[in-house]
């Protein structure tokens, strides 16, 4: 399977949930290992979702394309993924908010060992979160933001990242315009928090 190794949503819905759901070990070739969103979905939730052990080329374990608009993570688990881009999860999604969830032990060969997040126009709001143990082949250990036009993160904490051979241990930004970065710690080794 190309895309989405357990779901792939890309029908236009005007919402999708998913609530105390496992995702274990699921594969695909290049988008997502275990939860592929793609086309119109006006509002996404997905509270107390485990995604583990999964893997693609981009995104092992989600892959939130650019045509929803409104994401929610809410008390979720994202450990042990790989990818080559984003090991737990690449988002372009318009608006994604991540509360309450832990990022944990994914692997990107490339970058953006936790997570990838791209939004042009769009908004990040990472809150009561902890990014920790995660690997990039060369930067971004934790998290990668590229432009991103709107970032908040609070009371998060960044622990034990590593960007192998570049900048960016917990948090790399690129174009991005974090607003509020409110009580987040950023304790990573192998890199640095960097701007460029």
């Amino acid at each position: 399977m190309c895309t989405g190794g357990a779901i792939h949503s890309a029908l236009q819905s005007n919402d999708l949930q998913l609530s105390h759901v496992d995702f274990v070990n699921n594969t695909a070739g290049q988008y997502s290992g275990s939860i592929f969103l793609g086309e119109s979905h006006v509002s996404v939730l997905m509270s107390e979702v485990s995604v583990s052990g999964s893997s693609a080329d981009s995104g092992g374990g989600l892959y939130l394309s650019r045509f929803s608009t409104d994401v929610v993570l809410s008390s979720c688990d994202i450990r042990h993924n790989s990818a080559s881009v984003g090991g737990g999860l690449v988002s372009f999604v318009e608006g994604l908010t991540i509360q309450n969830t832990t990022v944990d032990s994914n692997v990107a060969l490339a970058s953006s060992g936790g997570a990838f997040v791209e939004g042009a126009v769009g908004w990040l709001t990472l809150q009561g979160s902890f990014v920790s143990g995660n690997v990039a082949g060369s930067s971004a250990g934790g998290l990668m933001l590229f432009k991103s036009g709107n970032v908040t993160i609070e009371s998060c904490a960044f622990l034990d990242n590593e960007a192998l051979t570049d900048s960016g241990g917990a948090l790399s930004v690129g174009n991005s315009y974090p607003q509020h970065l409110l009580c987040a710690q950023y304790c990573s080794r192998g890199g640095r928090r960097s701007s460029n």
